[in-house]
């Protein structure tokens, strides 16, 4: 696998709850979030380091409350990482694992199941807290202007709607993020979609915000093309993008057209 391209230089951490229904069992029994993932005086890590970057493993540290943490994620397959938290001994400073989580996304749910060394099993939604479909002028003249249309045969695109949506994932870590990253703009987990995670991370943003804009091309009554454009941003203003993908469905299957780092 070719080496990420992630190259943040201090990449703000900050360890967090979901905010979706969860289901748990050991099988029956939800478990509270790991103390030490969850930041209750709301201050900052510092100090974030890459140690080492694939496209299957992942390895930074970082302080927190004056204790120095480390984080190993690897990547199983496209949908499913295992993240090891260990926290420094003071006193001898070697690390020891504290925690280990294993994420994956069952589509057929939309849901993010995690295990924890405990065993138990938290099912926890990807789908997004608000969803809001309206019409969005901005977005409807992205045709005329050719924003996001560059050919002929592009504009004979018609607008549709513009869809808005947010997702505060579990735990603040790199490989959960990507996970639910790719459910949002239907790619699988890759260098590309990692670096757009580490991007995230960067922006502090707290929540995953995104946009859909659906355009339709049609003959006559019937829609031949859907072209949808899915945007991730940083603020819930959606002013500030991180990265958008752009598909094409019809009856004979999902097409990728594009992908966008800003």
């Amino acid at each position: 696998m070719k080496k990420l391209l992630v190259t943040l230089l201090c990449v703000n951490l900050m360890f967090i709850g979901f905010s979706s229904s969860t289901s748990a069992s050991k099988k029956n029994e939800v478990s509270p979030a790991n103390h030490i993932l969850v930041n209750d005086n709301e201050n900052t890590p510092s100090n974030m380091k890459w140690i080492e970057q694939t496209d299957e493993f992942l390895k930074y540290t970082y302080t927190l409350d004056g204790v120095n943490y480390l984080i190993e994620e690897t990547f199983h397959d496209d949908n499913s990482v295992t993240s090891k938290v260990y926290k420094e001994d003071e006193i001898t400073g070697e690390y020891e694992v504290v925690d280990t989580l294993k994420s994956s996304f069952d589509e057929s749910k939309e849901v993010i199941v995690q295990e924890n060394q405990e065993g138990i099993i938290s099912e926890l939604e990807v789908n997004s807290e608000e969803v809001e479909t309206i019409y969005n002028p901005i977005d409807a003249l992205s045709v005329s202007n050719s924003d996001n249309f560059t050919t002929q045969a592009d504009q004979d695109f018609v607008y549709s709607s513009t869809s808005y949506g947010s997702n505060k994932p579990a735990q603040w870590l790199v490989g959960v993020i990507a996970i639910t990253i790719s459910t949002i703009l239907k790619r699988k987990v890759d260098q590309w979609v990692t670096r757009v995670a580490g991007l995230t991370y960067a922006f502090w943003s707290e929540r995953v915000y995104y946009k859909y804009v659906t355009y339709k091309k049609n003959y006559g009554q019937i829609t031949q093309v859907t072209r949808t454009f899915r945007y991730v941003y940083s603020d819930s203003a959606r002013t500030n993008p991180i990265a958008n993908t752009v598909h094409d469905s019809s009856r004979t299957g999902i097409t990728f057209v594009s992908q966008r780092i800003y």
